[in-house]
């Protein structure tokens, strides 16, 4: 099962409560995934809340070979440092 939440709201005052219960909802389902087992290590980088490690779910052996052509094909970090938004390899 993918579950995707997309709360809206018109005040931006409301900005630092609504994230707070977000991730507080995100947290408990996760708990809760984890003890039926259900749980995977995967996150869907669309789906991903912004404090999410999306790239701890692609494993170490993955994530390392990311890495490596990375360095390989942009040596000067351009997609690391110069292009906004996303989420990096770290």
């Amino acid at each position: 099962m993918i579950v995707f939440f997309n709360p809206t709201w018109s005040s931006s005052a409301d900005d630092a409560r609504i994230n707070e219960a977000l991730e507080g909802l995100l947290g408990k389902s996760k708990v809760m995934a984890n003890e039926a087992g259900k749980l995977h290590r995967y996150i869907f980088p669309n789906y991903a809340f912004w404090k999410d490690d999306v790239m701890k779910g692609y494993g170490e052996r993955s994530l390392e070979k990311l890495k490596e052509t990375s360095r390989e094909y942009d040596p000067e970090g351009v997609f690391q440092k110069a292009v906004p938004g996303g989420f990096k390899l770290g």
